[in-house]
């Protein structure tokens, strides 16, 4: 906290120096820089802003079951993303795992079936932690042949869903790689679909197979938790970022307290009056770095998330007629716009009903959720 001043000073110096870059450039608005980075028309970002916010209520919702599921008289902001009690210690074999996300690959379409294959057979998943590695997990392309992909493996539930999540990343790179280096360099918002489409059929799967309601529920929390935290919670700081980088414009240098001020503001939007903020819960802004590094970045990963969402929506009605076209869309990389990659699959993201399409699968997850719940007589 003894970084506050320091910290208002240089958010306040970023701002204005948007607020210029902007003014020379004739950008219309503060985001409208990143849109054109995206290659998403403003019109499509308005209708994702208003999709998610008039669907708040899926949120507050969930976190109203969590807290009779947690037996909590008071939810604080850092219970929302406490995992619930009686989550399964078991470590989890990479080997299992390995078989797992090859044989959904394969299920998926033979091509990438073949290419997580031929990434295990060739070794080029380094899977341990060791002193010296990077955290985290990705996926590096590699223009020669295939990709290669870097993980920490310490046996958690999660890092199954990692290790499907880089494959899916692989699987982009590998079919798109006949475009070259700029050809298959996708935009950001379509760089993840691979990935969190990949994902989304793994916890589906998990999900039809599990039987047990308290393994069921864990999983279910982890899916809903993963999904609010890349969308509602990312167009929370979306909204806070609008909110700043316009006040700044319109009424000059802001104090600490302002900003805060703004950042409840734009929590309270979405969360509502389901959790109590912990003390000094309103200087997270300080935290998060994409708002001095790259403005405007946070709507993307809502945006990739909801996208992914839809497609798992048409996928789920299609079936295997939906994946052929998928394929294609993911061969072509980034050598057309978004918008036209999803054109070809009959997809219309100006349409506000895309984005909600998206959201009714999150929907449909806390409504398992709830029912799982009462099941096990939590709520």
């Amino acid at each position: 906290l003894g970084a506050k001043k320091p910290l208002t000073f240089a958010f306040n110096m970023v701002l204005a120096g948007s607020k210029v870059g902007d003014e020379v450039r004739n950008y219309e608005h503060w985001v409208q820089r990143r849109n054109l980075a995206n290659e998403i028309p403003d019109a499509v970002v308005d209708a994702l802003v208003t999709a998610c916010l008039d669907r708040s209520d899926i949120l507050r919702r969930y976190l109203k079951l969590k807290k009779k599921a947690m037996g909590l008289k008071t939810m604080m902001s850092y219970d929302v993303w406490a995992p619930l009690p009686g989550a399964s210690q078991r470590k989890q074999d990479y080997g299992e795992a390995m078989r797992m996300v090859a044989e959904l690959f394969a299920e998926t379409r033979p091509s990438f079936g073949k290419i997580a294959a031929d990434m295990f057979d060739q070794h080029h998943v380094d899977v341990p932690p060791y002193q010296g590695k990077r955290g985290g997990a990705f996926c590096m392309p590699n223009m020669q042949g295939l990709p290669y992909v870097m993980l920490n493996w310490t046996g958690k539930a999660r890092d199954v869903a990692t290790l499907a999540h880089e494959f899916g990343h692989a699987v982009h790179m590998e079919l798109s790689r006949k475009h070259g280096p700029m050809g298959s360099v996708e935009s950001l918002v379509m760089a993840e679909v691979a990935s969190v489409f990949m994902e989304t059929l793994l916890y589906g799967k998990l999900l039809a197979k599990t039987k047990n309601p308290t393994q069921r529920l864990h999983i279910l929390q982890e899916i809903i938790e993963d999904g609010f935290a890349t969308t509602f919670r990312q167009m929370q700081f979306n909204r806070f970022e609008s909110a700043v980088h316009n006040y700044r414009r319109d009424h000059g240098e802001m104090s600490t307290e302002k900003i805060a001020e703004l950042y409840r503001d734009a929590e309270k939007d979405y969360f509502g009056n389901t959790m109590k903020p912990a003390p000094r819960a309103e200087n997270f802004w300080m935290y998060v770095t994409h708002f001095v590094n790259v403005p405007g970045y946070v709507y993307a990963y809502c945006a990739s998330y909801l996208v992914v969402l839809a497609l798992y929506r048409r996928y789920q009605q299609e079936g295997e007629s939906f994946l052929k076209g998928y394929e294609a869309m993911l061969a072509a990389g980034g050598s057309q716009a978004p918008a036209e990659l999803l054109g070809a699959l009959g997809v219309d993201w100006t349409d506000p009903g895309f984005w909600r399409g998206g959201l009714d699968v999150l929907d449909d997850y806390v409504k398992q959720f709830a029912a799982t719940a009462r099941e096990l007589k939590l709520v």
